[in-house]
């Protein structure tokens, strides 16, 4: 009984550290998109990792647990070690790329606030402000900015994007996903995405004149980084509805694709071995 005992102990034990350090490492990952608004986290990312981690890690508990307990719990805590320098160099890496990103968006948005003084009937860079403000999770500024693009430039589309950012800005701030939907996602390996974009192509089939899914349909390949997917749906949507900010649009899908496919040049060590983790 006292085997079967210690048995059972140490292997409901193994279970729960195991899915305890992949919950981590998962929570860590999607942090990037999380906190510091980066890109979007799919479930591959987090996916084949937690998977890894969450095998291996059981295998060598239930292995040392019942022969060696010392030897198990001195393994753990080299782990955690291991698992909080992880943390802190994700934590740096993430940082960096946030203060570049808001550095260049933030001129971005004084090019575009600098063009309506000097223009205040100019609808592109208002398209601007709003993109880089819903890539912020600022819905409510979102959409003041969008209603007022709406009374200036009047179709479909804006009327359906003003709708969906005044229903963003009203629904309450998430903390974030919480333990269990974490060991879902280490579990299925889901996208969050993945939903989306289904429900966007399926009607887009149901109703293939409807520019605006057509439109968030290349937003959301944007999102997932999938430049080559983006650009081609842009070019189809450019080829039904000609308008300037379109043309942009397509045309910066374009660079993003070009700059996705150039590596880095001139990093330091530090950043090529940060980059060569969390990339």
């Amino acid at each position: 009984m006292l085997l079967i005992a210690t048995v059972l102990f140490f292997s409901a034990y193994s279970f729960i550290f195991s899915a305890f350090y992949a919950i981590a490492l998962a929570w860590i990952i999607e942090r990037r998109e999380k906190v510091y608004h980066l890109e979007r986290v799919d479930g591959s990312a987090s996916f084949l990792p937690g998977t890894l981690i969450f095998g291996m890690t059981f295998l060598l508990s239930s292995t040392l647990g019942a022969a060696h307990p010392d030897g198990m719990f001195k393994a753990h805590l080299a782990m955690l070690l291991v698992l909080f320098l992880y943390f802190l160099l994700h934590e740096s890496h993430c940082r960096r790329r946030a203060e570049e990103y808001h550095s260049s968006q933030e001129q971005v948005l004084r090019n575009c606030r600098a063009a309506l003084d000097k223009d205040p009937g100019s609808v592109y860079p208002r398209h601007r402000i709003v993109d880089i403000l819903v890539a912020r999770g600022e819905f409510a500024k979102a959409a003041i900015e969008m209603r007022a693009l709406a009374e200036l430039e009047k179709n479909v589309p804006n009327e359906w994007r003003l709708k969906e950012l005044e229903e963003a800005a009203m629904k309450p701030k998430s903390s974030g996903p919480g333990l269990l939907a974490h060991l879902k996602k280490a579990v299925t390996g889901a996208r969050e995405d993945d939903a989306d974009t289904a429900r966007c192509l399926a009607q887009i089939r149901q109703y293939p004149q409807n520019l605006a899914l057509r439109h968030e349909l290349a937003e959301l390949y944007a999102l997932r980084k999938e430049f080559a997917k983006a650009v081609q749906v842009m070019e189809e949507l450019v080829k039904l509805d000609t308008s300037v900010q379109l043309q942009w649009r397509l045309q910066e899908l374009k660079d993003a694709a070009l700059r996705a496919a150039d590596k880095p040049r001139g990093r330091t060590f530090m950043e090529a071995v940060e980059d060569f983790f969390f990339d």
